[in-house]
């Protein structure tokens, strides 16, 4: 049987449920999803740390690795498109070494890595950000 291992970018039911959904029938096939309780929901970023650790403790056992950049360096969609300063060079680079530590711990693993373009204009999460979002679009059509 083969088993695929699966960070979506998000908690949302089109990353999650649908996927699991549209597998569920599939012959000779186990899907290992992190849990929605790890992953970013909207405006509140996933677990980055308990994300590795779980990608980590299940990788030995997949053929197979699907895995969002976004959600494993910034805990979701939204997260990518804002500028956290929590988090340190060290932080993003130990994230990233998951993906050599996934290939350390199952050398014969494939691993199918996305990451979504980030578009022009930022998110806005509250009216404070409103005014940046102003002037980036209006910047862009003035370039343009």
């Amino acid at each position: 049987m083969k088993r695929i291992l699966i960070l979506p970018i998000d908690d949302r039911p089109c990353h999650t449920d649908f996927i699991l959904e549209a597998t569920r029938n599939i012959r000779d096939v186990q899907i290992d999803m992190v849990p929605k309780s790890y992953l970013g929901h909207f405006t509140h970023a996933g677990d980055t740390l308990a994300i590795r650790k779980y990608l980590l403790d299940h990788c030995v056992q997949a053929d197979t690795f699907v895995i969002s950049i976004d959600a494993l360096l910034f805990g979701g969609l939204v997260q990518s498109r804002t500028m956290d300063t929590t988090k340190t060079q060290e932080d993003y680079e130990v994230l990233l070494q998951t993906l050599r530590d996934v290939k350390y711990s199952n050398p014969n693993i494939k691993i199918l890595a996305y990451s979504v373009i980030v578009r022009l204009t930022t998110t806005v999460t509250d009216s404070s950000q409103l005014q940046i979002w102003e002037d980036l679009f209006e910047y862009s059509q003035l370039v343009h």
